[in-house]
């Protein structure tokens, strides 16, 4: 079921709902019922107890749609990075804060697999899709309220306690794997964005790009446009240490020019690598 499709069904009231244009940017809204209130609470539980977060913990949670901070029980939301004593960081890749190293626990969450702290796969559509296996970093756990299909159309996501996401096209990628640790859940790895989201390279294959640019600390923000088979266009917020361009080419394979621009970023969801190609 595509998104398009999805959106014609006269869904009946559940307890609330949400709007998302999800990987795809294909608006959709999506009923929420009782089931998924109860899973929201054990996936919240389960990813406490995997990873050892205090429930206690003064904690900062980033992300868009919040044009002044609100303080819900001890975690203060934000759209930006806000003054305060805070332990634990939730935030979306794009809004990582300047310095990560005074949070004890950082948890990133949405389909950009980050490799720094704990990696939450989630949607607004499903809520917890997988959380990063607490004895394998590369693997993450797909919930057990959900079965996941692999197609050259992405993964096909099914709620097994919804009545109507099934067989839903989330529009994301990822590769199904065999964790080998004790926990009796499906795993998958390597979660990528929609097919916009590889890079093309000289030699006319393509890949998901790792551009190894989250670990400066100087670089509040970044995003990757690809003009040509040998040129990007990097746009940051920040400072752009001269040895991250060179990291940068490593990371990608390839002696690409680019270039840097400050600011302009694209609106509306944010994706880390965009091609221009066509």
């Amino acid at each position: 079921m595509d998104r398009l499709t999805f959106r014609q069904i006269h869904q009946e009231p559940g307890l609330y709902e949400c709007r998302t244009s999800g990987s795809t940017g294909t608006a959709v809204v999506v009923q929420k019922y009782e089931a998924q209130r109860r899973n929201f609470l054990r996936h919240v539980a389960l990813l406490h107890n995997w990873h050892e977060l205090d429930p206690k913990a003064i904690t900062l949670q980033l992300r868009p749609g919040y044009d002044y901070p609100e303080l819900h029980g001890n975690t203060v939301v934000s759209s930006k990075p806000v003054n305060g004593n805070f332990k634990q960081l939730m935030s979306y890749p794009s809004l990582f804060p300047e310095d990560l190293s005074k949070f004890d626990k950082i948890i990133s969450y949405g389909e950009a697999w980050t490799g720094v702290g704990i990696d939450l796969y989630s949607s607004e559509e499903f809520g917890y899709i997988a959380i990063q296996c607490p004895f394998n970093k590369e693997h993450m756990h797909v919930m057990s309220n959900l079965r996941i299909r692999f197609s050259d159309k992405g993964m096909l996501i099914t709620d097994l306690t919804h009545p109507y996401l099934k067989d839903y096209e989330i529009g994301d990628y990822a590769e199904p794997v065999e964790c080998g640790c004790r926990i009796p859940l499906p795993a998958i790895t390597h979660v990528k964005g929609r097919i916009r989201n590889m890079i093309r390279m000289p030699d006319g294959t393509t890949n998901w790009p790792c551009v190894g640019l989250y670990n400066y600390m100087e670089i509040k923000r970044f995003q990757v446009f690809q003009e040509t088979l040998t040129k990007l266009r990097v746009h940051i917020d920040g400072i752009m240490p001269p040895e991250a361009l060179d990291n940068m080419r490593k990371s990608l394979g390839y002696d690409f020019d680019i270039e840097v621009v400050h600011g302009d970023f694209k609106p509306g969801k944010f994706e880390e690598f965009i091609s221009e190609l066509e």
